[in-house]
């Protein structure tokens, strides 16, 4: 991996080209202590990165750690897509990553719905990806949800891209639901005059629905299938079935499609996890 930075004011900002592995990750964990203590946020350019391994990504926890203790800040831009998808299955995306375009994440909700997590800009010159995503679902599709938690503008043009939303999936007898709004979008929306905008936003009431897990054997691997909260998905909520778990298991799937909720220290036990696998001569992986 090669590692440049610069610092502006109290911006210091880190571009990482190549692969962030384990002999990487020491380079990059020497140089997070060396910076100047003055420093309020710094900002890692994932631009030219090509890969990340979990060393890479435990380094980029510990610097998101020791900075945020003295309220500092940890910034990513550009991340790549293969990148990305990383990431997301930590479920840290919204902790780490400022989008400096509109990027759209497409997830299965049923038959006839979707689910579009959207997160940077939504203006004019980014609406063509939203554009395309919808296009893409076909004329099949009934019902819409935007999380949007993760936009951090949106102009006159992406109102009235919501609003052409809406309308052509009202012309199915289908319907547009926007959840997660950002106070400071929503109050951009009013200023904007789009306050039709705002009787799409979903009521966000709290699910006291409880972990459930339930597991199946398929040859040598061991799925778990989690749903409800994950707010009370600990490491000890794995143990007992860890240390019980069949010698000819030589895989574990946590499959966490259905889990809601997931809590800020997700990425800290997905990583354990895989750690304590690995010692075991275990493989664990994830399906988010």
């Amino acid at each position: 991996m090669t590692l440049s930075s610069s610092s502006r004011m109290y911006t210091h900002t880190v571009e990482l080209e190549g692969r962030l592995d384990a002999e990487a990750a020491a380079e990059f964990e020497m140089h997070m202590q060396k910076i100047d203590p003055l420093i309020k946020e710094v900002v890692l350019n994932f631009s030219k990165l090509t890969y990340i391994s979990s060393m890479g990504l435990r380094s980029i926890l510990q610097a998101y750690k020791s900075l945020t203790k003295f309220h500092k800040k940890l910034t990513i831009i550009n991340i790549p897509p293969s990148v990305r998808s990383i990431f997301e299955m930590s479920g840290f995306i919204q902790a780490f990553v400022r989008e400096e375009k509109l990027v759209v994440i497409e997830k299965d909700e049923h038959a006839a719905g979707h689910i579009f997590t959207l997160a940077g800009k939504l203006t004019n010159e980014t609406i063509a990806s939203l554009e395309t995503a919808f296009q893409g679902q076909g004329s099949s599709l009934r019902v819409l949800k935007l999380h949007c938690a993760g936009i951090t503008a949106v102009d006159s043009t992406g109102c009235e891209e919501l609003i052409a939303l809406r309308d052509q999936l009202a012309d199915r007898n289908g319907r547009l639901m926007l959840e997660h709004v950002p106070p400071a979008i929503a109050d951009s929306i009013l200023q904007q005059g789009y306050e039709e905008l705002l009787s799409l936003v979903q009521a966000e009431i709290p699910e006291e629905n409880p972990l459930g897990v339930q597991t199946r054997i398929e040859g040598t691997t061991k799925r778990y299938i989690y749903s409800g909260s994950w707010e009370s998905f600990t490491l000890p909520v794995f143990d007992s079935e860890w240390k019980n778990r069949n010698s000819a298991i030589t895989d574990v799937m946590l499959d966490l499609k259905s889990a809601t909720g997931v809590p800020p220290d997700a990425f800290t036990i997905l990583l354990e996890l895989k750690h304590r696998g690995a010692e075991q001569a275990v493989t664990v992986s994830f399906s988010m």
